[in-house]
């Protein structure tokens, strides 16, 4: 079984489109440690970090993915189907748009969680 963790951008914005993304990330990897911020994991909520978090987060996520892609709902389509429709389309267009892709890195958990953790 493979789990793909899927989630969208843009659901309340007044005007533009809207992001999907998904992805696969490997098990037993730094993310099963990844350190808790403020009652969640940092993969559930990146709201709670900084921007040098986020930017961090990112370039591990891109690098050690099994597969990721993004999807896009233009305001057009927002416009036409409505925000919920809007959103499904995005999502399964993040998923089309998956590609498999060997990890990159090799960081272990313990450093990436005390990079992470100084930031």
């Amino acid at each position: 079984m493979v789990t793909v963790g899927i989630d969208e951008v843009g659901r309340g914005c007044w005007a533009g489109p809207l992001a999907a993304a998904a992805v696969i990330l490997p098990t037993n990897s730094l993310w099963e440690d990844c350190p808790p911020k403020g009652g969640a994991t940092v993969l559930r909520d990146s709201k709670r970090l900084s921007k040098k978090q986020r930017e961090f987060l990112a370039e591990q996520i891109k690098s050690q993915a099994i597969a990721y892609g993004i999807g896009w709902a233009t305001p057009a389509e927002i416009d036409q189907l409505g925000l919920t429709k809007a959103v499904q389309i995005a999502m399964i267009r993040a998923m089309k748009n998956s590609t498999k892709r060997a990890p990159t890195t090799k960081k272990s958990s313990s450093t990436a969680t005390s990079t992470f953790s100084k930031m």
